[in-house]
């Protein structure tokens, strides 16, 4: 469970004047009231120095080298491997790395056709004293997931390699506009209008993944990505879980904690079952205000240890209510923000209703995120 975001957030500086000048030239409010997107070139923020993420980089690729001597003993899941560039093309730069592996461009051009097509290729990492056994489940199981995906909020994951070396590989297509949370790092805080437009998409892919039985469990800033044009997509199901099968009528529950501390639900701290499907509501709160404000209301949902988490729970009783979320000018949105973030998941609306809201049902998309609807 990564701090995601929140140290990033917490430590970074106030953008500064002319970051903040390259924000609102990549939003854009039309004569008619619609609004546009254009977030091309927007890249990964990169929060460790070069010479740290160098360093693990090289003991990771160590240990993969080490793990080359189990593969044989215990088998592929494929009788034959190839490079991912064979297919994808040759990798030209890396644009993420993180706890689950590295993400690279990679670019291939068709002989027919003289316009690269760019395809992002996240290569899963092998833990120190993962078998391969269990390694291939995991990185299998992500893919079996994700790959029945279909919705325009929804990363849609091409192909799943084995590298001649034995890690795999997914194969996804290529979000030119970054990731969410690069984008309030850099911008500092967004508008209520760019703010809206974003939270509505992320609501209406939660929406769709529910109603195919699948939780993510993970929902954080760095899991949604971008076009330039401003379509977001839920990214990375390493932690989803499936809840319902299609011939079955009643969700099942679940047990255990995971995602990233910031984002997790209150209820993921207590002993016991629980829906998982409230799990991916209540992130969607904390990430609709990491948006509006810069920064995260609090560092963990723990009301025994965390000082503003226990400032919120009694401030959300109070008629003047819990400052951060006061400060939204929208009443509808703001009642909709607080039904989102109540410590009891039964009171908690689902998607679907996050959508039917007042707030919601007045939120204009983006002309890219309505086409695509």
């Amino acid at each position: 469970m990564a701090p995601a975001i929140y140290d990033q957030l917490s430590a970074a500086p106030q953008a500064s004047r002319g970051e903040n000048s390259r924000q609102k030239a990549s939003f854009r409010v039309l004569p008619d009231g619609k609004h546009e997107h254009h977030l091309i070139n927007l890249r990964t923020e990169v929060t460790v120095s070069d010479t740290l993420r160098n360093f693990i980089k090289a003991i990771w690729q160590k240990q993969q080298e080490h793990n080359v001597e189990k593969d044989a003993r215990e088998g592929s899941l494929f009788k034959s491997k190839v490079a991912t560039h064979e297919k994808y093309g040759r990798g030209s730069e890396s644009i993420g790395y993180g706890r689950s592996g590295n993400v690279r461009l990679s670019r291939k051009t068709s002989p027919n056709n003289q316009k690269a097509e760019c395809y992002a290729i996240k290569e899963y990492r092998r833990g120190p004293r993962e078998t391969m056994r269990a390694y291939r489940n995991r990185s299998t199981s992500s893919f079996c997931i994700s790959s029945c995906l279909r919705h325009t909020n929804v990363l849609n994951i091409l192909d799943l390699v084995q590298e001649p070396d034995g890690n795999y590989c997914d194969v996804m297509a290529f979000c030119d506009g970054g990731n969410l949370a690069t984008l309030i790092l850099r911008s500092g805080k967004l508008g209520a209008l760019e703010a809206d437009c974003f939270f509505k998409q992320l609501a209406r892919g939660v929406e769709y993944l529910h109603s195919v039985g699948v939780a993510h469990r993970d929902l954080k800033p760095e899991n949604l990505l971008l076009t330039s044009r401003g379509v977001l997509e839920i990214a990375d199901f390493g932690q989803a879980e499936c809840f319902r099968f299609p011939w079955e009528a009643k969700a099942r529950v679940t047990t255990g904690r995971c995602g990233s501390i910031p984002y997790i639900a209150p209820e993921q701290y207590l002993d016991g079952e629980f829906d998982p499907r409230p799990v991916d509501v209540w992130p969607m709160g904390m990430i609709y205000m990491a948006m509006r404000t810069g920064k995260l209301l609090w560092g963990a949902a723990l009301k025994h240890k965390d000082n503003n988490y226990i400032r919120y729970l009694g401030d959300r009783k109070l008629p003047s209510g819990f400052r951060p979320i006061e400060r939204l000018q929208n009443e509808n949105c703001r009642s909709t923000i607080y039904a989102i973030l109540d410590p009891s998941p039964s009171r908690r609306p689902t998607a679907s209703q996050v959508l039917a809201s007042p707030w919601c049902r007045e939120v204009q998309l983006c002309k890219a995120g309505a086409d695509e609807s």
